[in-house]
């Protein structure tokens, strides 16, 4: 499948999958329904679709398309953020290979925002998903970390102390679809976009 599926969903389609197949049992009752309503319930696949449509929109009170996290700027701790693109991707139905571009992308920033040291306090971690993408925004208090750079050259890698740091938003840049840096109410925010 190419969606993340969350228990609500995989109960959704289970559910439809057995109100289609049970229509087929129950032509008895089915035949004494009013025309219009004979002319749905007597197709398995429409009252199937109908019970994933009323289902999907019953699923969807409640779960926000906004997510937030704030963790300590550790090594130890990118894991769950991980945990937190999987559980919120899932939720949100979200496409499978883009939460893996995503956490992929996340990784590499935490890993070179930690590395360079140009942390201060707590890291947050907002997300905004929509139909058509995936908006993330980190933001930290400290010194501004550079994604306006070229691809290092090998050479580059062995004697700039920055390489790292060089390779890490080269790797980010590919993996987002855009990525913008800005300055606001003290913190550095570093806005990435993923298209579905």
């Amino acid at each position: 499948m190419s969606r993340l599926l969350d228990i609500r969903r995989i109960f959704m389609i289970g559910c439809s999958v057995i109100v289609g197949i049970s229509s087929i049992q129950f032509t008895d009752v089915i035949m004494t329904l009013p025309m219009w309503a004979y002319s749905i319930a007597s197709s398995p696949f429409a009252l199937s679709s109908l019970c994933a449509v009323v289902l999907n929109y019953v699923f969807s009170i409640g779960t926000s398309s906004r997510a937030s996290i704030r963790i300590q700027p550790e090594l130890a701790l990118i894991p769950e953020v991980l945990r937190f693109f999987d559980d919120k991707g899932a939720a949100w139905g979200a496409r499978r290979h883009m939460i893996h571009r995503v956490q992929s992308c996340v990784n590499e920033l935490m890993e070179a925002l930690m590395l360079v040291s140009v942390v201060e306090g707590e890291i947050e971690i907002r997300a905004t998903f929509n139909d058509f993408g995936l908006d993330v925004i980190v933001s930290y208090e400290g010194k501004s970390f550079m994604l306006e750079v070229k691809n290092p050259l090998p050479e580059e890698l062995m004697s700039d102390e920055n390489a790292i740091a060089k390779l890490s938003a080269v790797l980010v840049r590919q993996y987002a679809d855009r990525v913008e840096t800005d300055f606001r109410d003290g913190r550095h925010r570093i806005s990435l976009y993923f298209e579905q």
